[in-house]
């Protein structure tokens, strides 16, 4: 952000510049404002056209650099956003699969012995290891 301060900076100085010589008042060495001493300019059509289209050409360039910052800076925030998008839907669907997974690894789901059947013929004594 401190480039876009000195980037209005140098456009507001740009912008008192050409006003002031507009109404042709510049300063001086001293900081007074003098008037500048004009004449009649004798410029030809071409000469005009091709300061007209350098003036176009500047515009254009200025235009095609603010809209490069702004997408320079949207990209990344719609990286972020579909980023965070895309974790909110992930998480959506382990909520519910992570049950269908403790149905499966637990056989919930399945007939087999239940938890009373088991500890029945449970035996803290057997040390033995069926192979």
């Amino acid at each position: 952000m401190k480039w876009l301060t000195h980037a209005l900076a140098l456009l507001f100085g740009a912008l008192v510049f050409w006003l002031s010589t507009s109404i042709q008042l510049v300063p001086n060495a001293e900081g007074e404002l003098v008037e500048i001493a004009t004449k009649e300019m004798d410029v030809s059509y071409s000469d005009f056209i091709s300061v007209l289209l350098t003036v176009v050409t500047v515009v254009l360039a200025a235009v095609g650099l603010m809209i490069a910052v702004v997408a320079a800076y949207t990209v990344s925030t719609i990286k972020e956003d579909a980023r965070t998008a895309v974790d909110e839907a992930v998480e959506k669907r382990l909520a519910g699969l992570k049950k269908d997974v403790a149905k499966i690894a637990f056989q919930m789901g399945r007939p087999g012995p239940s938890v009373e059947e088991l500890e029945e013929g449970f035996d803290p004594e057997d040390t033995e290891v069926d192979r």
